[in-house]
């Protein structure tokens, strides 16, 4: 899609024997003449219409967004104080 690595290509994990004997078996229909039309066999054709339905629409490519923390809410600001300012305390010699 991008023209690199010499895309467009689609690759098919060779673990899926399900999905590569699918496409395998993939056949066009043929008319009384023994010529192939522009129909597929209408059997085993479920990995086949997925590509189809995929490849279909390209959707846009999406921007990442970085969602920003909204400012601290008083309450949730409570907790420790910080030990810095306590450092000098006999605590800690």
């Amino acid at each position: 899609i991008t023209g690199e690595y010499g895309m467009p290509y689609l690759f098919v994990s060779d673990k899926l024997d399900w999905r590569v004997n699918e496409i395998n078996d993939y056949y066009w229909k043929k008319n009384p003449m023994g010529e192939q039309m522009d129909k597929p066999m209408d059997k085993d054709d479920h990995a086949m219409d997925t590509s189809k339905y995929m490849l279909t629409n390209r959707p846009n490519i999406s921007k990442l967004t970085v969602r920003h923390n909204p400012k601290e809410v008083g309450w949730r600001q409570w907790g420790e104080r910080d030990l810095q300012e306590h450092r000098k305390s006999i605590r800690y010699g």
